[in-house]
């Protein structure tokens, strides 16, 4: 453990919960909460907090990307811009076109989840801004079928989702990450900006932290908690 701490220790020092977004930044905005991590909050966030007399202080401390998956055995291993939004336009529809076996392409997607986006980086969103503008074929109308790596993963199918969700906590040996425009979403590429799709990971806090939550912060931009945020399956800043 790090610190000398073990996980007991620990909890009595850090509590932690998934409380949806929203309720997330109202615990910052009344002291219940005193950091949340994640994206890029988005404006409606922002002006919650604004409206409570409160700053938000953004720290960043990695990095994630929006990653396109295609089945292990599918020849095709890369993809442009342009041809993640022609399929999502419904503009190409077979993988032959791409290289691949004249095969159908089942684009499985996000459906739109129908209020403001809890943050500016919701795969739904993040896709729409991919688009620039074009619009989005309709979501096939199967359970959970934004999530090709744990429902069928069929072999003519392509999805998309953040990295660490297709790496960690989705992660199956039947998916193949595509490259962008030849770029692999590598740590690497992700850290150096080279893949196209970065995303950064951040703590929020209220302006001015608390001394312990600037003790928390300050550790995970340091040596352990960068290496703590790579072991959960993040890329670190360094």
């Amino acid at each position: 453990m790090y610190a000398g701490l073990d996980e007991k220790s620990i909890s009595e020092i850090v509590t932690s919960s998934g409380t949806g977004t929203y309720l997330a930044y109202a615990g910052l905005a009344n002291g219940k909460a005193d950091i949340v991590f994640g994206q890029v909050p988005s404006q409606q966030r922002r002006d919650y907090v604004a409206s409570k007399n409160l700053t938000l202080a953004e720290t960043f401390i990695g990095w994630d990307a929006f990653v396109f998956f295609v089945h292990k055995d599918n020849p095709v291993r890369s993809l442009t811009q342009a041809q993640i939004r022609s399929i999502y336009s419904g503009r190409i529809r077979n993988w032959k076109e791409l290289g691949g076996q004249d095969e159908t392409i089942l684009a499985f997607q996000q459906p739109n989840p129908g209020y403001e986006p809890d943050s500016e980086y919701n795969s739904y969103w993040t896709m729409l801004r991919i688009m620039e503008g074009e619009t989005l074929i309709r979501p096939l109308l199967e359970p959970h079928s934004y999530r090709v790596s744990v429902y069928r993963n069929r072999k003519n199918a392509i999805g998309y989702s953040f990295r660490w969700n297709v790496t960690t906590r989705f992660s199956s040996p039947d998916i193949r990450l595509l490259t962008i425009d030849g770029i692999e979403p590598t740590p690497e590429n992700i850290r150096n900006g080279a893949y196209p799709f970065t995303v950064p990971v951040l703590a929020m806090t209220i302006r001015p932290p608390s001394p312990q939550s600037k003790r928390l912060l300050d550790w995970i931009v340091g040596p352990e908690g960068q290496d703590l945020l790579e072991r959960v399956g993040y890329v670190p800043l360094h």
